[in-house]
């Protein structure tokens, strides 16, 4: 597990990509409109203030704040109501940060994604609506549990593969997926729910983000991702383009067809990979009680995957947890691995029988 005690809310971020000449006024432009929308079954824009809410139970704490759980008092609907206030806003210098947060998950849809519905703010806050997941971090699911078994494992796999999928073609990188990140709804449903570090993906990106146990190697090294992609890519066309005098003509597509721009997403498929080991054994395979030691493993990518991980799991695992980005599984292949596949089959048929057997035990015959 991470080494934390408790699941923080998203409210942390990147410090280097913060503009220093930002003023308070910032926090209160066009990008933190005083207007939230579809609540409920309504689509409508309007004004909202805070007395426009009941407000319940705490539902976590973090540096900037506190999310509640909240009701909406004209649509009685039920709400993850996210508080930060300007003053560690301020002090932290993070402005650009819960703008870009928020503009980038504002406009996700996606039933593995958690919804940001909306959005407002007064002198001395800002107000984020969220979905209200019923549920439970997966943080929280695997510090009770200490592992999950393969089939849940691949199911949470399955999902969030597909939100970051999903998330990659509307070019959204995440690049802090984790336990802390993610929620299990009261369905069994992981759901994304942290974009505290989500960028997009139009430019290299040279920011130290992220959780150390699932940082990447170019993340760590701080290098632009795409630049190191570069670098890589050449590497291997130098090795790999000529033989025996010839241009080897057939060359993979996971590698000639994916841009330079798509290639900085695979941040996320390698922490998928360390998310994966941490679900199955309890911890990543990089943890250490050193944080030098961790850095250099990562670096070095020396993969410590545990010994009691079955075939299934260790071959995904080695194809996501893999130091040349480029040479990471795509989220598509993800989708499509044998294992992933067949957990999943044998979990839905088990299932339906299950389904099956209770209708048939709850039914009454008459002869």
């Amino acid at each position: 597990m991470s080494k934390t005690d408790s699941a923080p809310t998203s409210e942390m971020g990147c410090h280097s990509e913060t503009s220093k000449n930002s003023t308070r006024s910032d926090i209160t432009d066009s990008t933190l409109s005083r207007q939230a929308y579809q609540i409920g079954s309504q689509n409508v824009f309007r004004t909202w203030t805070i007395d426009d809410f009941e407000i319940g139970r705490i539902l976590g704490r973090g540096r900037f704040g506190s999310v509640f759980a909240a009701r909406s008092k004209q649509d009685d609907v039920l709400i993850a109501l996210k508080i930060l206030f300007k003053e560690q806003i301020d002090k932290y210098n993070v402005r650009h940060q819960v703008k870009r947060e928020i503009k980038i998950q504002h406009h996700l849809r996606h039933p593995n994604i958690l919804r940001l519905i909306g959005y407002f703010h007064d002198p001395h806050r800002v107000y984020i609506l969220l979905e209200f997941a019923h549920g439970v971090a997966l943080y929280d699911r695997l510090k009770e549990k200490g592992r999950l078994g393969e089939g849940e494992a691949a199911k949470y796999v399955h999902q969030l593969a597909d939100a970051l999928k999903y998330c990659h073609t509307k070019n959204v990188i995440h690049r802090d997926i984790k336990p802390e990140s993610v929620l299990i709804d009261r369905d069994g449903n992981a759901k994304i729910a942290d974009f505290g570090w989500a960028v997009e993906s139009n430019s290299p990106q040279e920011t130290f983000c992220g959780t150390l146990d699932y940082l990447a190697p170019e993340m760590i090294n701080r290098s632009a991702y795409n630049h190191t992609v570069c670098f890589y890519l050449v590497s291997f066309f130098m090795i790999h383009i000529v033989k025996k005098g010839h241009i080897i003509q057939k060359t993979s597509d996971r590698w000639t067809k994916r841009q330079f721009g798509e290639l900085q997403r695979d941040v996320d498929n390698w922490a998928l990979g360390v998310l994966l080991h941490e679900m199955l054994i309890g911890r990543t395979p990089f943890e250490s009680t050193d944080e030098n030691q961790t850095l250099n493993a990562i670096i070095e990518c020396k993969v410590a995957i545990h010994d009691d991980l079955s075939e299934g799991p260790r071959d995904l695992i080695k194809r996501l947890v893999v130091k040349k980005p480029f040479m990471r599984l795509p989220l598509s292949e993800v989708l499509t691995h044998a294992w992933v596949v067949y957990m999943i089959t044998r979990s839905n048929s088990f299932l339906n029988r299950h389904s099956f057997h209770r209708r048939i035990s709850g039914s009454s015959f008459s002869l």
